[in-house]
């Protein structure tokens, strides 16, 4: 089957859609379809010559080459949807599926134009997923839920690293994410509690200036390590060496693959409840209230004093992962996108 694979952003961007879109694509290709993948998301000359990848990557294309790439494939596959890359389809009319990644929604909750119009087109696509229960309420039809993946060949328990650093945060420095609550426990658990747990933030964003001058003022410099980005098996190692990941986002996030890749680190998390990013914690860390500081601190010092509860929060790590390692991620979207594609061909 040849695919034609949407996704707006990607490498050499880092985040959890690019993420999954590398690893669906790979995969994809790895059972032997033909896939050529679509970005908005520019490159330096020959990052995509150097990756070793199994499919072409084509970024920017101009309106000729995407309807030259509609007529080619059998089907078009959109990770998150994007109105302004289905007008092809008015051209070339292919089969085509969409997985969802993000709210249809403001921040407030509240459903724009925009969301509107994309909720009627997809009533018009042969398969509509959502990457979790939480996302599957918000975005209208959904034929099929079906967690995001991680890299299982890449994230994993190193016996040889010592685990002697306690707490890490891995994600973007923007708005939302958290880090600002996160640094407003850390000074409830010095005050209240005389406890000084490291923190290393792994990470950049718009707002890393910003929260270092915060890190100053509230006194917690020494304690906190801001590392910058960090990848591959440098990443790997870093998480392992960590006995606590927390991921502490203010607004809901739509899943959480950092929180996979923590816990496949042998980390325990410490993450919010809103949302997506609950199921994919799951049995595997606590979770609070998003914005709660004080119920965040609380947390914290409990999972930080107790090794016992450290030890059970670990003890059904590999049946929690085992759904979303990206072989069977990427099979479950398979079988959807072979019926798919299969109707088209049958005449249905």
């Amino acid at each position: 089957m040849k695919i034609l694979f949407f996704s707006y952003a990607f490498a050499p961007d880092i985040g959890g859609l690019e993420t999954v879109s590398a690893l669906l694509a790979e995969r994809f290709a790895r059972a032997g379809h033909e896939i050529k993948l679509i970005t908005n998301t520019p490159a330096p000359p020959d990052f995509d010559a150097a990756s070793g990848r199994r499919y072409e990557v084509v970024r920017q294309p101009s309106s000729d080459a995407f309807v030259r790439l509609m007529r080619w494939c059998d089907l078009y596959f959109q990770n998150n949807i994007s109105l302004n890359a289905l007008w092809p389809l008015l051209l070339s009319p292919r089969p085509w599926a969409v997985a969802h990644h993000s709210w249809l929604a403001d921040p407030a909750g509240r459903p724009t134009l925009r969301d509107h119009l994309k909720r009627r087109a997809v009533r018009l696509s042969g398969c509509s997923i959502a990457v979790s229960r939480a996302l599957a309420g918000n975005v209208g039809r959904v034929d099929a839920i079906i967690s995001n993946p991680y890299d299982d060949s890449l994230f994993r328990v190193l016996p040889d690293v010592e685990r002697e650093l306690r707490l890490v945060f891995l994600g973007r420095l923007i708005p939302g994410k958290g880090l600002d609550e996160l640094l407003g426990a850390l000074v409830l658990l010095r005050d209240d509690y005389s406890l000084r747990p490291p923190l290393t933030v792994v990470g950049t964003g718009p707002e890393e200036m910003r929260l270092r001058a915060r890190v100053a003022a509230l006194g917690l410099t020494g304690q906190v390590d801001f590392q910058g980005t960090c990848e591959g098996e440098e990443l790997v190692r870093l998480l392992n060496r960590h006995e606590v990941m927390v991921v502490p986002s203010v607004f809901p996030e739509s899943f959480g693959v950092v929180a996979l890749e923590g816990i496949a680190c042998g980390c325990v998390i410490v993450g919010t409840n809103g949302g997506g990013l609950a199921e994919a914690v799951g049995s595997c860390g606590l979770k609070v209230l998003n914005g709660g500081v004080h119920a965040l601190a609380c947390a914290l010092r409990h999972v930080l004093t107790n090794p016992a509860l450290r030890a059970s929060l670990r003890a059904g790590v590999r049946a929690h992962l085992a759904p979303m390692r990206a072989d069977r991620v990427a099979g479950a979207y398979l079988a959807l996108l072979e019926k798919v594609a299969g109707a088209r061909s049958c005449g249905k």
